[in-house]
């Protein structure tokens, strides 16, 4: 069974007249976060995706208690969406959508997930792991705004949606 946590929008969203937009992640039993964190009724014709990849050590341990170690090359791909463009014809800057999804990568990227406090006690995978890139993109996004906004115009005004892709393989996401 999946339910809707609304969250609320930091001061800086609330007073850039974003609050309006409704905040929400799905979430299942397990704590799997599926798309939908910033519920739009209006649809999202416009989108940004921008990619980059990850290489990651990690400890496996399932119903016969026998621990296996693993690596995985994540390819992820971060889409942001939005109902309209925001000022200057644009939904996000793609350099800054860039930029904060490799600042994501980083703390994963050549990293063994087992000796990261974030994760410990669980298994890290392909969709745990695309709700911490999730998390984090989220995290940084808004902080994004917060800083940028009352300066350049641009911040996320537009974005009314994100979705976070992780392959493990070519056949192979969540």
């Amino acid at each position: 069974a999946r339910s809707l946590v609304v969250l609320l929008p930091p001061p800086c969203l609330r007073r850039a007249g974003l609050a309006t937009m409704s905040w929400a992640k799905e979430v299942d039993r397990s704590g799997v976060t599926f798309v939908n964190s910033f519920a739009d009724p209006r649809g999202m014709p416009f989108s940004v995706a921008v990619k980059d990849r990850m290489m990651y050590s990690h400890t496996f341990t399932f119903e016969d208690g026998k621990p296996f170690t693993t690596g995985c090359t994540a390819v992820v791909t971060a889409t942001l969406e939005g109902a309209e463009l925001g000022p200057f014809d644009v939904l996000i800057d793609i350099l800054v959508a860039q930029e904060l999804l490799r600042e994501v990568m980083q703390l994963y990227d050549h990293v063994n997930l087992d000796t990261l406090p974030a994760f410990r006690g669980q298994n890290t995978t392909v969709e745990v792991m695309a709700r911490a890139v999730y998390d984090e993109l989220h995290a940084r996004l808004v902080a994004h705004h917060c800083r940028s906004a009352p300066t350049d115009g641009k911040g996320l005004g537009a974005i009314t949606g994100m979705r976070i892709t992780l392959e493990e393989s070519d056949v192979a996401s969540a």
